[in-house]
């Protein structure tokens, strides 16, 4: 039995699946917004599951009742389901062949990423994480005033009781955008703006390495991140094959953490260098 964790509307796990069936796989598909029981037992068999492999694609379970009445400690309840979520994850990874993951995701940090990578030797742009108007300034200047600034995390994505408030994933840094800035501010992540030729993303899968040129540097709502996307004019997209060297830097990242998969994103300069920007362990 395979099981596989992901979202509704995930294409690739439908396509995942049919690939699976085909070969005459077992398959047992969850949807994170729906529902799931969940039960861990814990005795002195050696057995704790009859399940072969897990590959965990997307989000993570859903094992609180949406029928609970006592809203007022639903947040009680996540942390509780956090930890036994967990658990579950890192006892079936030494139990059975499980494949991504929750607990990567959600501990995803991008500043580390960066640091590691660089200590592997890979490329990285200059980076700065700030909240110092001075600092923040200096740093502006030393990268010819060309900078962009991206989420320390995830995208700003605020539900209000009648709108929806979203922030803007990368854009660069303007002159009058640091003039208006106080002394000090809330953190802040900050990059030198590589010039670049495109973008390359990498997935990952157990060491296997499968590239893709994403040629965004022409459109100008893509030309910054192709995660600005344009959905009347899509950027062309083609196989890539990296560097062997590069391959087996990106193999150290990966061992450094203790990942099976994910998918990287990585610019290739117009200097014709590779430069790591980060890791999706979801992605």
């Amino acid at each position: 039995m395979i099981e596989i964790i992901s979202e509704e509307r995930d294409k690739t796990t439908n396509i995942i699946i049919e690939w699976m069936l085909h070969y005459k796989n077992d398959i047992k598909r969850i949807n994170v917004e729906n529902f799931t029981d969940f039960t861990i037992l814990l005795d002195n068999k050696k057995e704790v599951s009859d399940v072969n492999s897990i590959f965990h694609r997307r989000a993570k379970l859903n094992v609180i009742p949406t029928i609970i009445e006592f809203k007022k400690y639903y947040f009680f309840f996540k942390e509780e389901e956090d930890v036994c979520i967990k658990a579950f994850e890192k006892i079936y990874k030494q139990e059975s062949k499980y494949i991504g993951g929750y607990y990567e995701e959600q501990q995803h940090n991008k500043i580390h990423d960066l640091y590691i990578a660089q200590k592997i030797g890979l490329n990285i742009p200059n980076t700065i994480v700030t909240n110092k108007k001075e600092d923040l300034l200096a740093f502006y200047n030393l990268n010819n005033k060309k900078i962009i600034t991206k989420p320390i995390k995830n995208s700003l994505n605020i539900e209000n009781e009648d709108s929806w408030e979203f922030g803007k994933s990368t854009f660069i840094i303007k002159n009058e955008d640091l003039e208006v800035l106080d002394t000090y501010f809330n953190l802040g992540f900050f990059q030198e703006l590589i010039e670049k030729k495109f973008e390359i993303r990498v997935f990952f899968f157990e060491k296997k390495f499968y590239s893709m040129a994403i040629f965004s540097q022409k459109n100008e709502k893509t030309r910054v991140d192709y995660r600005n996307y344009d959905e009347d004019k899509p950027n062309r997209c083609v196989p890539y094959s990296l560097p062997k060297t590069i391959v087996a830097k990106l193999i150290r990242f990966i061992n450094y953490k203790r990942i099976n998969t994910g998918s990287i994103d990585i610019i290739f300069s117009k200097s014709n260098k590779y430069y790591f920007l980060e890791n999706n362990p979801q992605g």
